[in-house]
């Protein structure tokens, strides 16, 4: 876990998040010996394990769905657009909701499908692309339909599949790329099916893409459920019976260029990865994939190398993580993974600090959250979940609060921390263990520090080493210490 601290003032308070309970005071001592003034600044003391604030936590739907009849049953897939617009799709009730950010709900889908016979069955999966168009999964009726943002509903694919021979068997996972093309993924028929469309929206052509062969290389493909693109249309696929995922790119003409598998049933080599069921990528091309029965996450780089970043242990303070059931990223490289025999989330940190960030009494004010099943991310503003068995849907704001909660800092949420500094130094310093600016390098391993005496040649110890080292010396020294701005008298 490493430290954040934040230096709020030329007189040297500093405010930050190592442990459970974070302390802003400074003890300041002045030591007379041989006429040698000594200052020593004890700039963090602290308690515990970190936990950080939750957030604000509001249920969004509920069983009643849009109020008006039109029910909610097992919240499953969870979307949300650039608007904040919010999506969800009821598995039982065979239907799918709109959410506004005001709070207006709508029902977009029910089980008559397209009203032209082709109808709709247990809607696991959502997604939303660019326009606003809304693509749904049938798990039962095998096919996915796209609703438009004037509510017109096209069935974009059947059971037939391709109509070529590859046929389509209970869809379970759907996306969109920036070019306007959607991905179905069937989890009985083992293979992913490309569907481009023409310039006024109709469908153009369908092919499979992927196949149970896999890479062709002996790496196969069986029950491919998650499936996402990223911000440069590569294809990711997450193959839940054959504990693995695959990355694909594409030629300049759309068709399948290379098909790579980027992770296996050994998972980082250490920690094993099964029944690999939902996967997420961030804009750097970082691919995130879930084991729903090895209950834990792993973080695979574009180089491949593979970390796990979270397990069964859950935050380690006892809220553990058990089946989980779907994984999000947002902007700044924090990732989401919900836990659906748990009855909760989590919030997972670039540099690894966990957060449980909801728990099974949902908003704490009579909404209970069980069975946790879909999560998607705005931005870093918003996290939404589902919970299935409690047929509902909760937004969890962790940024945009108004409060600079101890798990942000203001690289991952200048609205509630404040704009990070444009440079390491002057306004920072180049020994404080921080990533001031944001841009990767934290104190001497930024070009901008490479002046700084701090970084002549030395080895710079953080923020934490610092009170460690103070502590030490008072240690040594016999200083008694008082916290606030008094000065500790000698024993």
């Amino acid at each position: 876990m490493s430290d954040r601290a934040r230096l709020l003032s030329s007189d040297l308070e500093f405010h930050g998040e190592v442990g459970r309970e974070s302390y802003g005071y400074i003890l300041e001592e002045e030591v007379m010996s041989r006429g040698t003034v000594l200052v020593m600044f004890l700039v963090l003391f602290t308690v515990g394990p970190a936990t950080g604030n939750p957030g604000v936590i509001t249920e969004i739907i509920d069983e009643t769905g849009d109020g008006g009849g039109n029910v909610l049953e097992s919240a499953a897939g969870i979307a949300v657009d650039g608007s904040g617009v919010v999506y969800v799709a009821g598995l039982m009730s065979n239907n799918a909701f709109k959410i506004t950010p005001e709070g207006v709900i709508a029902e977009i889908i029910d089980a008559s499908g397209d009203g032209e016979g082709n109808t709709l069955g247990r809607t696991k999966c959502i997604a939303v692309d660019g326009l606003g168009n809304v693509y749904v999964t049938g798990q039962s009726s095998d096919n996915a339909f796209k609703i438009t943002q004037d509510g017109v509903i096209t069935e974009i694919i059947g059971t037939s599949g391709d109509g070529a021979g590859s046929e389509l068997t209970m869809p379970l996972g759907v996306t969109a790329d920036a070019s306007g093309n959607v991905y179905v993924a069937g989890g009985l028929s083992d293979n992913v099916f490309k569907i481009t469309f023409t310039p006024g929206g109709d469908v153009d052509t369908i092919s499979e893409i992927m196949n149970a062969a896999g890479d062709g290389a002996g790496n196969a493909l069986d029950r491919p459920y998650g499936i996402v693109v990223d911000s440069s249309d590569k294809l990711y696929v997450a193959g839940a019976t054959s504990n693995n995922a695959f990355k694909i790119t594409f030629t300049t003409d759309g068709d399948v260029d290379v098909i790579t598998e980027i992770i296996n049933a050994t998972g980082d080599g250490v920690h094993a990865l099964t029944e690999a069921s939902r996967i997420a990528v961030d804009d750097l091309g970082n691919a995130y994939v879930i084991g729903e029965t090895s209950d834990n996450a792993f973080k695979i780089t574009p180089d491949g190398v593979v970390t796990q970043i979270i397990d069964s242990s859950g935050d380690g303070l006892g809220n553990e993580l058990d089946k989980p059931l779907a994984i999000a990223v947002d902007w700044a490289g924090n990732v989401y993974v919900t836990g659906f025999i748990s009855d909760n989330a989590f919030k997972i940190t670039a540099d690894g600090e966990i957060t449980e960030i909801i728990d099974s009494t949902g908003d704490g004010a009579g909404n209970t959250f069980t069975a946790s099943e879909g999560v998607a991310v705005q931005g870093w503003g918003n996290v939404y979940v589902t919970g299935f068995l409690s047929h509902n849907a909760f937004r969890i704001s962790l940024c945009g609060d108004g409060t600079c909660d101890p798990s942000e800092n203001s690289c991952d949420c200048p609205v509630d921390c404040g704009t990070p500094p444009s440079s390491e130094i002057p306004d920072s310093t180049c020994s404080d263990g921080l990533d001031n600016d944001c841009d990767g390098d934290a104190d001497c391993d930024d070009p901008e520090c490479d002046s700084d005496p701090a970084c002549d040649g030395v080895i710079v110890p953080t923020v934490s080493e610092w009170g460690m080292i103070v502590m030490a010396l008072l240690l040594v020294t016999g200083i008694k210490i008082k916290f606030g701005r008094r000065r500790a008298a000698r024993a």
